[in-house]
């Protein structure tokens, strides 16, 4: 993300090139304390399937450059920021480190780190934000530097709330919102600072050709559980799927066995029976 001082009505104070169809990146507007608006920039996703080596960034005035996962600008991984001044270029190598954690709803033990992805963070954030900000100044106001300003803070009192408000909250140091699962550990070194005379502020960031992913799994799944039971069971008592059925045979022919002798003494004394009565009938 770019952030830099002056009127971003009309001319951005830099400009990006690319010989691809002009299909360069998705831009979107972020908010800054000191800056006000701030530009964030995300390669496309037919430029990204190319694969990037290194982006240059042209600026027409002093800019400062931060780095951060998409959607997680307010996040801290994301603040800190790179100046680059005017008449100078910097040359920076970027690495970093995938992390993809679990969801807290997914886990069955709620313990270490915890994030929801039910959300954007950016969002939450600004959200909680605006609220806690209407809901105690007095006029219902906001800092001008978020999303939703339709109510600036005018008297001085509001204002210092408010201001207070986002300077300790801005972060998540109150723990408004979850934590992201997925975010970027970024490492900038390898940096180069060179002098020149264009009236310009250059940037090359360099990126690296693998990424390295860190992703959090359950230890087990109810199918491993189950598994993992069936196979200790059959280790331990040479038991297994196939003996249960085996056993609800022998209980079938055990039942069979009883009510066939059952009907076999019925016959018996049917039998006993018919004779007796011959006999009396004779006599």
């Amino acid at each position: 993300m770019f952030c830099f001082r002056g009127n971003t009505d009309g001319e951005y104070g830099f400009y990006a090139k690319t010989g691809i169809n002009n299909e360069v990146a998705d831009w979107s507007i972020q908010y800054h304390r000191s800056f006000g608006r701030c530009h964030t920039f995300f390669p496309s996703q037919q430029l990204r399937s190319l694969g990037v080596y290194y982006i240059k960034l042209v600026g027409l005035q002093d800019i400062k450059v931060y780095l951060n996962h998409p959607g997680q600008w307010l996040d801290l991984s994301g603040r800190m920021g790179y100046k680059i001044f005017l008449n100078e270029r910097k040359e920076m190598q970027v690495t970093w480190l995938y992390a993809k954690m679990l969801d807290e709803n997914i886990k069955t033990i709620q313990k270490g780190f915890k994030c929801n992805r039910g959300k954007s963070y950016n969002d939450c954030m600004y959200q909680k934000l605006y609220e806690h900000m209407k809901r105690e100044t007095t006029t219902k106001c906001t800092v001008p530097y978020l999303p939703n300003n339709d109510n600036i803070c005018r008297n001085e009192s509001d204002r210092d709330i408010a201001y207070d408000i986002h300077y300790s909250r801005v972060t998540n140091q109150m723990g408004d919102c979850p934590n992201p699962c997925d975010f970027l550990i970024i490492n900038v070194g390898g940096q180069n600072k060179i002098d020149i005379a264009t009236n310009e502020s250059m940037l090359y960031l360099y990126f690296q050709s693998r990424t390295a992913v860190n992703e959090e799994e359950l230890l087990y799944t109810p199918l491993s559980l189950f598994a993992e039971i069936g196979g200790y069971v059959g280790l331990l008592m040479g038991f297994s799927i196939f003996h249960v059925t085996d056993l609800c045979s022998a209980l079938a022919d055990r039942k069979i066995r009883k009510y066939q002798q059952i009907i076999d003494n019925e016959e018996t004394e049917i039998t006993q029976i018919q004779p007796e009565e011959e006999n009396k009938a004779t006599k």
